[in-house]
């Protein structure tokens, strides 16, 4: 393993103890939340951090540096950690993907407005996830990680259309014929998507 990996992960399970947080790796490719395979997630009710390392280690790491990125914006009660909570307290990740596996409903308007609040989330992960791996000198390539960052992001927006998750094995910013074709640079906007982008989606996930 990397020094700087070693010591990233050192300080992260430093970081997050300090605040009761548990850091957990399991050895397994995904793990169920909500009906959904993921290969990470940071809980703030269940205090911890967790992340899937059956995969090679390049990939994994970039799921760990994505979920401490969410655990700083919990910290830190961002603007986006506190806009991705509905007036009502309801999650909007959670409401998405109550709604992806059918057990909940909402209006246009209402689904709008939570894909727009969990989209908004996940970029500022993402750029958060950036500056740390700039500033912890890790062994991930950048431009090849802000691809990846708006696959992710924009396939909110298919989610909005199709109402579907992506297929076991068919996550988007896994595969290289896939994100090679989004920026390498963050968008102004994210608000829509490009029907070349939803074709990639269409046929690869």
């Amino acid at each position: 393993m990397n020094t700087n990996v070693k010591k990233f992960i050192n300080m992260v399970k430093k970081d997050t103890a300090k605040h009761d947080i548990k850091v957990r790796f399991i050895d397994k490719e995904h793990i169920m939340v909500q009906k959904s395979r993921v290969s990470g997630y940071f809980a703030e009710d269940s205090k911890e951090l967790v992340c899937t390392t059956k995969k090679p280690e390049s990939e994994w790491l970039e799921i760990f540096i994505h979920e401490f990125s969410h655990y700083e914006q919990w910290k830190e009660n961002s603007y986006t950690w506190k806009l991705s909570v509905l007036p009502d307290g309801e999650d909007s990740s959670d409401l998405l993907f109550s709604w992806i596996n059918g057990s909940k409903d909402f209006s246009k308007k209402k689904l709008n407005e939570i894909v727009w609040r969990a989209r908004m989330l996940e970029l500022d992960c993402e750029k958060r996830a950036v500056k740390n791996i700039k500033k912890y000198k890790l062994p991930i390539d950048i431009y090849a990680y802000i691809q990846k960052a708006n696959t992710y992001v924009l396939f909110h927006n298919y989610v909005k259309i199709y109402r579907k998750w992506w297929r076991r094995g068919h996550a988007p910013y896994k595969m290289k014929d896939v994100y090679s074709q989004f920026p390498d640079r963050f968008l102004k906007n994210y608000t829509n998507i490009a029907k070349k982008y939803v074709d990639l989606f269409n046929e690869y996930c």
